[in-house]
């Protein structure tokens, strides 16, 4: 895939085809082959030569095949390898979104997304195979830890939203939630916060976003998220029911898989907002560590650093997506 014909609109449109293709007449998923020819992965899709654009589209309709009718939603490879890319967009040594006295939301970050690639192995049966030994192999707690991320992220997710809220909308509150310049509690909200008061409601700060701070393409990157989300429950606001998980979550009263996701990437599609004019200097740079890592892992017994997101899982044996026949230049 080159980036000569942007194709954003296709990303979106496979996104809601693999929907449609996987509702059965009663709602409920069915999985066959004719709704997987529609996934991003089959269909020359590789996050690491993506445009901004077209990155963002994923954003939306990845999103979009989480939020089904009952909060039955299905993760996917394809899920797992746009996270993995935004893990080094935002959490790698490449990463520039957060500043240097952010590194606390910024490792909130990679355990985010380390939370939500726990398990993950290559898509295809040697790879299953694979993942099944390790984890018969670790330690009990680890394994049950691993097994559980999607839970984890669930817990990540939050805050992480809120602290990348706090950053988008600095004009108006500090990272601790203090208010430096007054605003209305936004829509469905009474009231307004004053200079000096605290605003720890991440609902009302999305919508002092939505109203006051994002720029158009993010209002509208916002639109299609929040029309998602009203597909689940027409009649609560869609910002509304992302606070109301917060707390229906910790009681189980839904289901997390769903929540982690959906409010991971509406933490994702606010922070691209950030790097859109530095995106394609920033992809360059991450291509070329990512290669350097897998040609690095060859040497080291498959040894990751760190600070390595993409792709999700072992670059030994596999399949990378980054070999000389993908090259994005």
């Amino acid at each position: 895939m080159t980036n000569s014909t942007d194709r954003s609109k296709e990303i979106l449109d496979l996104c809601h085809s693999w929907v449609s293709a996987s509702t059965a007449a009663d709602g409920t998923i069915q999985i066959s082959g004719s709704s997987e020819e529609f996934r991003l992965r089959n269909n020359g899709v590789e996050f690491h030569t993506l445009s901004y654009n077209e990155l963002r589209a994923a954003c939306i309709g990845l999103s979009r095949v989480l939020l089904r009718p009952g909060l039955n939603t299905v993760i996917d490879f394809d899920h797992m390898l746009f996270w993995s890319w935004c893990g080094e967009i935002f959490a790698s040594t490449a990463a520039s979104y957060f500043g240097v006295d952010e590194r606390e939301p910024q490792q909130l970050f990679g355990l985010a997304c380390r939370a939500a690639l726990a398990e993950t192995y290559r898509p295809d049966h040697r790879g299953w195979e694979e993942n099944r030994d390790r984890l018969m192999a670790m330690e009990p707690n680890s394994r049950e830890l691993v097994t559980n991320a999607h839970v984890v992220l669930v817990y990540l997710a939050f805050p992480l939203l809120e602290a990348i809220l706090r950053k988008t909308c600095s004009a108006y509150v500090t990272p601790n939630g203090s208010v430096v310049t007054s605003f209305d509690k936004g829509h469905g909200g009474r009231g307004s916060y004053s200079i000096g008061d605290r605003c720890s409601n991440f609902g009302h700060l999305l919508w002092l976003l939505y109203d006051r701070v994002a720029g158009p393409e993010l209002v509208d990157g916002l639109d299609q998220q929040r029309a998602g989300l009203r597909a689940l429950e027409s009649n609560t606001d869609p910002f509304g029911l992302l606070f109301g998980w917060r707390n229906s979550s910790l009681h189980g009263q839904t289901a997390l898989p769903t929540i982690g996701g959906t409010v991971y990437n509406t933490a994702i599609l606010i922070a691209l907002d950030a790097v859109r004019a530095d995106y394609d200097a920033l992809r360059e740079k991450i291509v070329e560590r990512v290669r350097w890592q897998a040609a690095t892992d060859q040497l080291t017994s498959g040894y990751r650093s760190p600070w390595s997101y993409y792709p999700p899982w072992p670059l030994q044996r596999a399949a990378a997506p980054m070999d000389a026949r993908r090259s994005p230049e």
